[in-house]
């Protein structure tokens, strides 16, 4: 990740960091009407496609279920968990997240985010209980290991004895299309991946998906998959790009959900403090939510 210890910038200004150590990131900020960026990321490995004609879509707030009779056999071609159209723009950046929590909370909001109106409720609750654990730094932001346990322990506590603990659960290694078929089962899915920095020479890749540095690694939930446009759509709660989600291919996101700790421009200074994961996910039930 992109260390940066000198930087004093406004809210708007400043951005995500999740790598433990001396690592700190910062993002910029733009205006405009929101659209889903173009974004380009190199390499594009060779990616296999299913080439099933199974689609799947969901309403807002529903569990997303299949809209051709193909869904029912062989390989989804499409799930989109929320209407894209009408999707807010959340920014981690707000005073109300940044002040007591820096600006490196990516994934406290993204795993939040999902669960309603009152989500900065539980942002409160997980980023303050990863702070007194001291897994959770305003400078530093939080490892997948460390985010997958205090999401466990936040959402335990509020179900009680309803919580189960194949509920939430962490992928590490996985594929697009076990992805796709938790999206389908209407889970929440969160990766870590790389984003360029508000500093980054190409603006398409200021604060949007990018394996070419400066870049550093970012928790965002996955909103859908359309594999007949080749198209990912991922939250963005971050603020150069005005959109409220990214779109990128299909060989984009494979590219920048590899080893998204560690593969980032400049290398980090401690990496032996930093997880080696690789297309890694959180997964959540939003039972654990407390919704059905």
């Amino acid at each position: 990740m992109l260390a940066q210890t000198d930087l004093v910038r406004r809210v708007s200004q400043v951005g995500c960091a999740v790598a433990l150590g001396a690592l700190v990131l910062a993002c910029g900020e733009t205006s405009g009407t929101p659209q889903a960026p173009s974004v380009t990321v190199y390499p594009s490995p060779t990616v296999a496609v299913p080439t099933a004609t199974a689609v799947t879509i969901a309403k807002p707030g529903a569990t997303p279920q299949a809209v051709t009779p193909a869904a029912t056999s062989g390989a989804l071609r499409r799930v989109v968990e929320v209407d894209l159209a009408s999707f807010p723009k959340t920014t981690q950046y707000d005073p109300g997240i940044a002040t007591p929590y820096g600006f490196n909370a990516c994934g406290p909001v993204a795993v939040a985010r999902p669960s309603g109106e009152n989500w900065l409720t539980l942002l409160h609750e997980l980023c303050d209980q990863a702070k007194i654990e001291g897994t959770y730094d305003a400078k530093l932001g939080i490892q997948p290991s460390a985010l997958y346990a205090v999401t466990v322990e936040v959402l335990q506590k509020r179900l009680g004895a309803r919580f189960v603990p194949s509920m939430v659960r962490t992928e590490n290694g996985w594929n697009l299309p076990d992805l796709m078929s938790a999206l389908a089962q209407g889970k929440i899915v969160i990766v870590d991946i790389r984003v360029g920095s508000y500093q980054h020479p190409d603006p398409r890749h200021q604060e949007a998906p990018s394996t070419t540095g400066p870049n550093y690694a970012h928790f965002a939930r996955v909103l859908g998959v359309d594999l007949d446009k080749n198209e990912i759509y991922i939250e963005n709660t971050l603020a150069v790009q005005p959109s409220s989600y990214w779109t990128v291919s299909v060989q984009d996101f494979m590219a920048v959900w590899e080893y998204p700790e560690i593969q980032v421009t400049p290398q980090p200074k401690n990496v032996d403090s930093v997880e080696r994961v690789t297309r890694w996910a959180l997964v959540i039930d939003q039972s654990a939510y407390g919704q059905q």
